[in-house]
């Protein structure tokens, strides 16, 4: 089955959809994101989603989406760190 652009996700989709004030919408862009490609290529988008777990005051998903950046040792782990602590 091929799937549209318009069907898959994509992280400027997500963006949008936060920058017009809809933190749901983005994370569920991001969460299909993620699901569809796992794996190192997709692992900022952990820390994207932390923030907007904790925007959305979902804590439990909070540490949950740090802590799966942080094995990547990636750039964006002050951030993820950080993140962690307010969680």
């Amino acid at each position: 089955m091929h799937l549209s652009a318009r069907q898959v996700p994509c992280p400027a989709a997500a963006r949008a959809q936060a920058k017009l004030g809809n933190p749901q919408a983005a994370r569920a862009l991001y969460r299909e994101l993620v699901a569809l490609y796992p794996g190192p290529s997709t692992a900022a988008v952990q820390v994207v989603l932390g923030n907007l777990e904790m925007e959305l005051g979902a804590s439990e998903r909070v540490l949950a989406a740090f802590e799966t950046y942080l094995p990547s040792g990636g750039p964006l782990e002050p951030e993820a760190l950080h993140g962690k602590v307010r969680a």
